[in-house]
């Protein structure tokens, strides 16, 4: 699923913005990179962002405290240099912090002045990174390539010893063959053992490549022994970045099926005692820390502001000061610094579903 776990809320930059404790303003600015981009194309949105910035900026401080204030911002735009794989730039500063990451997804082009980072394009494109297992098995071997994003490295590799010892004795034709497969089905079964203890495949997402009938048989093996979620499998491809491409593609496509199918069947369930569709709900009991999960539309933002002691939350039709943030932004934050997890969905895809949606611990 398209799912911020407690797991990956401890990498990055994620664990610095949202325990911060500074007050004041805080601007968020987020710029996506367009593969095959041009230079001129890249800095008229850097300029378009920064000024955009800098005109919110100006209505609680002065033109010349808010150039100061976005130095840093502005440095890393006029150095910046093109990077494989890098897809957008999440920018924070505020008085006395400055931090910047690049994104292997691509945010939607914002810019935020508000009482507290604007984080949820982030842990969104967080969330949405495709990594997976690419296990490609001939007769002969076993490779492992760890896919992240669009880019994947060998890291490990598993030679039949079955065929090298089994392979030679001698029967004819009919005893080969027979012996061949005996030969196949046991390096099966002992690479996969191998597989799930070196790299605790449990429920991993996994694609299987090579021939039809052992791709078949290392499915079923995986499915038996570690439960491995199997998300596709063909033919080994040309080349490792032909591979990664289309797995990082395919496996985007699934976890937003995933996400969707899961959030419909907790919005249908019968059981409704531990789940709320209701925004004032949802807010108290994340300022509480009663939420498990958080599933929440990425698209949609509800302006106000959020009271972090009470929950109470005030809505407006759009930002009236930079004390506004979007009010699902806040709490998202809430339920990351309380320990729970966030479902990103599609609610135009689904009926009568709100674009926000909680299940609770108590």
């Amino acid at each position: 699923m398209q799912v911020l776990t407690q797991e990956s809320q401890k990498f990055g930059l994620l664990p610095a913005i949202t325990n911060s404790k500074e007050t004041g303003v805080h601007t968020s600015i987020f710029i996506p990179l367009e593969e095959g981009s041009t230079n001129f194309s890249i800095r008229s949105i850097f300029d378009s962002l920064y000024q955009e910035a800098s005109g919110l900026l100006q209505k609680s401080m002065r033109r010349s405290e808010a150039e100061i204030y976005l130095k840093p911002v502005k440095e890393v735009l006029s150095s910046y240099q093109s990077m494989t794989g890098v897809r957008g730039i999440a920018i924070f500063r505020s008085r006395n912090a400055f931090y910047h990451t690049f994104l292997h997804e691509p945010p939607p082009q914002l810019v935020v002045v508000a009482s507290s980072f604007h984080i949820k394009p982030l842990i969104h494109c967080i969330s949405t990174r495709a990594v997976c297992f690419a296990l490609t098995i001939t007769s002969r071997q076993l490779k492992v390539f760890k896919v992240d994003g669009d880019q994947a490295s060998l890291v490990q590799k598993y030679s039949n010893e079955f065929d090298e010892v089994e392979g030679k004795r001698e029967g004819g034709f009919i005893g080969q063959r027979k012996r061949n497969k005996e030969v196949i089905e046991r390096f099966v079964r002992d690479v996969t053992g191998r597989l799930v203890k070196e790299f605790k495949l449990r429920r991993c997402d996994v694609a299987v490549l090579g021939p039809k009938s052992l791709r078949k048989r290392l499915i079923m093996e995986l499915s038996a022994k570690a439960q491995v979620q199997t998300f596709y499998d063909t033919t080994i491809f040309s080349s490792i970045g032909e591979m990664s491409k289309t797995l990082e593609t395919a496996l985007k496509l699934k976890n937003k099926e995933r996400s969707q199918k899961f959030v419909n069947r907790v919005a249908k369930s019968s059981d409704k005692s531990l789940m709320t569709p209701s925004l004032q709900d949802i807010a108290t009991a994340a300022v509480q820390g009663r939420i498990e999960r958080l599933m929440i539309d990425p698209s949609v933002q509800i302006w106000g502001l959020l009271d972090r002691s009470s929950g109470l939350i005030t809505t407006h039709a759009e930002q009236t000061s930079d004390e506004d943030d979007c009010v699902i932004d806040d709490i998202t934050e809430e339920v990351i610094k309380k320990g729970g997890d966030v479902v990103f969905f599609d609610s135009t895809r689904l009926e009568n579903v709100a674009p926000y949606l909680a299940t609770l611990r108590w």
